[in-house]
This record gives C-alpha cells, structure tokens and sequence, in this order.
C-alpha cells in the first residue's frame, strides 16, 4: 500500500477509535485516575459531563424567567452572600447562552415542561445537552485535525507531517483524559490550534490575510469565549505576529487585526453590556478574583486547591471574615477583595512568590494529564522533547523559521497563565499540540545529527581501509 494513503488510513482508524471510546466508552475513577472500564450501547453522555453545566442551565433558566443571571450556588468557597440566590458573572456567558437555546429547543419539544418547575432540569435535557457537546466537539477536532495537517506539513516532509498528525489524535489529553469528556475545553482547544494554523501558513508563505481569514478568526475568537483561558492564549498570540513584522507592518496585516477584532468585539458586546448592566462596569467574568487568590496566598501550593478553605483549621476563611462586609455586596465586591489579598502577599513575600512561580512552571510540565496523576510515557517524551526544543531555539536560532515564533507563543501563554493563577492540567490542553510540535522537530534534529555522525564514522573507516 502506497505509503501516503497508508497514513491517511492510519489517522481515520484512529479517529474512528476514539469516536468509538466517545460514543460507548465507560469511565470508573479512582482517586488519582480515571480509567476506560469497558463499552456500552446504552452509554450515559451525561456521566461524563461538566457538573458546572447544571448550575448554569439552572442560570439560563433563571433568565427565562425574567430574574436575570442568577445563581443558588457559593463555587465551594465561603459563603457570604446576602441570600441564597445572588446575581452572578462568575460563569462564562457563552456557556450560559448554549443552555439558554438548549432549553428554548427542549421546551419546544416538550411543550409540558414548565420553567417554573424549581432545580435541575429533566434528565433527558442534560443527555441531549451532553450528547449535542460531543457532536460539536468532534466537528471541531475534524477541522482542527485538517489545519493542524496544514501546520506541520510547513515544517516538515508529507510523512512525518501525516505521522505527526496521527500522534496529535491520540495525545492523552485530547484523546483520553479530557478529550472524553463532554465538556467545551477541547472545542475550544481545538478552535486554538485553527486560529495558529491561519496565523503561521500566512506567514511563512508571506501571503496576506485576508478578510475572509479575519472574520474566521474573529468568530474563532468568539467561540473561544466558551472557555476565558482560550481567549487569552489567543490574544496573546496575535501581538507576536504583528511583532514579527515590526517596523514595517503592512496595510493587509492592520486589515486583519481590525476586522478580527471588530468581529470579536461584537460576540464580547452583549457579555460585556449585561455585566454592566449587573455591576456597573465592563469586564468578562467574575472568577478571576478568586482564581487569582488560590494561586497567590500563604497556604498556596502552585496547583488547584479546592480544601484551601478549611486548611489549617481554616486559616484563610477566618482571614476573610475581617473582609465580611465587602464580600457581602456581590461577586465583583468579592472579586475586588480576593485580588487585594493576593496582591498584598504577592508584594509581602516577594521570595516565595519567586518560589511558587517556579513550581507552577514544574507542576505544568509534570508528565501527568487531567484526572490521571500518574507517570504517562507519551507526555514525558514530549515534554522532555520541548525542552531539548527550547535549548536547541536559543542556541540555534537563527537556523530557526521566524514562524517558529506563533508556535511557541501559545506554550508561553499557556505558562504565563498559569503563573498568574494556578496549574491546572486542563489549561495545558491549549498548548499540548505545540509542545508536540516543538519535541517532534527536537528529535528529528537529533536523528539527523546521530545518522549524520554514523555517515561520518562510515566515510572515515572506509578512507582508512582504502
């Protein structure tokens, strides 16, 4: 069999394998890892659902009803809200919104039900929900698969670029450990992987962007507001590509960022007027307060820490009783709040801070995946892979593509992200398929050093023979 098609069946088998473990694949957990126990045709979508998804539905009904973006729930942290149903901005909207039309859909079909029924929706809403997730995600994983292709077929020859392609289908993380979830981190992981595709083919070939491309990235962008980590991988993306032009920036260049932003400003409108409608100022979401404080803080461990709240017998939430009042008046007086405090241990403890910033860094690059803390092979490689990358980069830059750059600048944005808040496995999703790009063009330096030495060693045993 010729060779190219032999990959291209390889990449469909192994789509069609994971499209299997998505439709039928059963998962158990364990305390430390979530493993495959088995297939069913009567599996459950929603038993692999975000359990965020039914306090935002239970949201979206809220604003159905008239009473605005509420919420009955404290996010597992203490509790100092004037009622038990608030006004809230801490969810993304986007989400919100894909339950506001999921339940105008599932009242149209089920004209008996009654919004004003109190809690969770029916079941069968939340399956329907999680099921319609999965077919979303795995269009996009399809679409990014194709750019994806695009991208490594720039840096490298059809074969390892189709080798390479198949290797990114199956990468633990999207494959496996959250890919297997019916959740929008991978839509929207995969919409960051298109949008860098765009970016790089552009440039490296020196064509322009067009306004085609602009308004595909900007609904890109969009999208990515499912997820608020995306957004900002994204938009930090985009100011190396006009860096690399600098100073000498074209007309087709500024073109491109105008009407890309002009289309993710449209999609940020209503988020932005409604929070301002609630709070009366603009911004996104709410939760970065609170994020920001997990991740700066004197019992801080650099990852996630959902038990912070009652650690040392509750040391923190006995600090935040002196600020009792100022949480009290509402998310963003919270949030207001959660940052202060982090900024002032930040500025109070500026060695540990130092500290913590690096075991954020070597917490992210631990070779483990989301709900699997164990050792997995492929991702040490890889990142063991990235880091020869990152020596060889600085060494060896000029032998280096400046396209390399848009490449790099989401694993930098993945870290810096994580360096602000705190690590969480699902926020390295956004830059895997670049570390596997960078350890794939390490290795093969590599392979080509040692053949080129053996070749060497060869010719030098042979002129002495001779």
């Amino acid at each position: 069999m010729n060779k190219k098609y032999l990959i291209h069946f390889l990449i469909a088998a192994l789509y069609v394998a994971k499209l299997g473990v998505d439709l039928f694949g059963e998962v158990a957990f364990t305390d430390d890892t979530m493993y495959l126990k088995g297939f069913s045709f009567h599996k459950r979508y929603s038993s692999v659902f975000n359990v965020d998804e039914y306090e935002m539905s239970r949201t979206a009904k809220y604003v159905l009803q008239g009473k605005g973006y509420l919420t009955d729930v404290s996010f597992d942290k203490p509790d100092f809200r004037p009622g038990k149903i608030t006004v809230s901005a801490l969810r993304p909207k986007y989400q919100i919104y894909a339950h506001l039309l999921g339940i105008k859909v599932y009242t149209w079909f089920n004209p008996g039900y009654s919004l004003a029924t109190p809690g969770d929706l029916p079941a069968d809403y939340y399956e329907g929900f999680a099921f319609l997730t999965l077919v979303m995600k795995n269009a996009f994983l399809i679409l990014s698969l194709f750019y994806f292709y695009r991208l490594v077929r720039i840096l490298f020859n059809k074969t390892l670029a189709g080798v390479l392609t198949a290797f990114y289908l199956v990468y633990p993380s999207l494959f496996f450990y959250v890919g297997i979830f019916n959740i929008h981190d991978c839509t929207v992981a995969y919409c960051v992987v298109i949008v860098v595709s765009m970016l790089v083919r552009n440039y490296y070939h020196r064509r322009e962007y067009t306004v085609t491309q602009a308004v595909s990235v900007g609904l890109l962008l969009v999208i990515g507001l499912l997820k608020s980590q995306a957004i900002l991988i994204a938009l930090l993306t985009l100011p190396v590509l006009l860096l690399l032009y600098f100073p000498r920036i074209p007309m087709h260049l500024w073109r491109f960022a105008l009407v890309a932003g002009a289309v993710l400003g449209i999609g940020l409108a209503p988020v932005l007027y409604r929070n301002y409608q609630d709070y009366g100022r603009f911004f996104l979401t709410s939760q970065s307060g609170v994020t920001f404080f997990i991740g700066h803080n004197p019992l801080a461990r650099g990852s996630w820490y959902p038990g912070i709240w009652q650690a040392e017998g509750g040391m923190v939430t006995k600090q935040l009783e002196a600020y009792r009042s100022e949480l009290s008046k509402g998310e963003m007086a919270e949030s207001d709040v959660y940052k202060r405090l982090a900024m002032t241990w930040i500025k109070e403890n500026p060695g540990k801070e130092a500290i913590l910033t690096v075991r954020k860094t070597a917490i992210l690059f631990l070779p483990y995946n989301f709900l699997n803390l164990k050792v997995n092979v492929f991702t040490l490689l890889a990142h063991l892979g990235f880091f020869g990358f990152c020596c060889l980069f600085v060494l060896r830059y000029r032998r280096f593509h400046k396209a390399w750059w848009l490449i790099v600048a989401p694993i930098a944005a993945t870290i810096l992200m994580n360096v602000i808040f705190y690590v969480e496995y699902r926020w390295r999703l956004f830059a895997d398929p670049f570390i596997l790009i960078c350890a794939a063009s390490f290795y093969l330096e590599m392979a080509k050093e040692w053949v080129g030495k053996r070749r060497n060693a060869a010719a030098t045993e042979t002129a002495k023979v001779a």
